[in-house]
């Protein structure tokens, strides 16, 4: 699904001092989308290591340059919303110290990739309430799960523990302070939250 943190934990990743040592060449960010430009991408990844954007004229030569480049290297891409398997292998080079990390919304490109999967569910209510309690502290003072009242785990429950979508919630009682909480269920209930965000028109994710 969309928004339960797949970017968000791929971008933590990606900042682990671990992963940073594995891959000392490079960890590379590329954000995909329906239509990315995927020769321009590759001859930044080649570029970084002394290509010129020359050297990545068409699709096919530009991934045979970037396999050629990164033979020898020990490099991480991440690739965030990939929306076709084609799209990926364009990353997919020969040697094996070099990996390929993908966020996706389509659990087909994984199996077509014959990658490893690593899916995302929701929130339970601990995870979800201390969602909530983390955006409601401020410096020196802390807000703990514990202190939150439990109408918190009803709007938890409404909301499915889909994770963008309590963030939203979240943000919502941190401007309206915590003695919202009850409207806020109530509005919940109703309908009447989240109306006025823009949502892209062929995005499947609602909630």
């Amino acid at each position: 699904l969309g928004g339960i943190g797949k970017t968000t934990l791929a971008s933590a990743l990606a900042r682990e001092c671990d992963v940073r040592r594995t891959f000392p060449d490079g960890i590379f960010w590329i954000e995909m989308g329906k239509q990315p430009e995927l020769v321009a991408r590759m001859a930044d990844i080649g570029v970084a290591f002394g290509d010129t954007n020359e050297d990545y004229p068409d699709r096919v030569r530009a991934r045979q340059r970037l396999s050629a480049v990164l033979a020898d290297k020990r490099a991480l891409i991440v690739l965030d919303d990939v929306w076709d398997h084609d799209h990926a292998q364009d990353f997919r080079v020969a040697d094996a110290r070099c990996r390929l990390l993908i966020t996706t919304r389509q659990k087909g490109i994984v199996t077509r990739l014959d990658a490893q999967d690593s899916p995302l569910g929701m929130l339970n209510d601990a995870e979800g309430l201390a969602l909530i309690a983390e955006r409601l502290s401020k410096p020196g003072q802390p807000v703990s799960a514990e202190d939150l009242p439990s109408v918190c785990t009803e709007i938890v429950h409404i909301l499915g523990g889909h994770t963008l979508a309590v963030s939203l919630a979240a943000a919502l009682l941190d401007e309206n302070g915590i003695d919202d909480a009850p409207r806020l269920l109530k509005r919940l209930q109703e309908g009447k939250v989240f109306k006025a965000l823009r949502l892209d028109e062929d995005d499947k994710n609602q909630n």
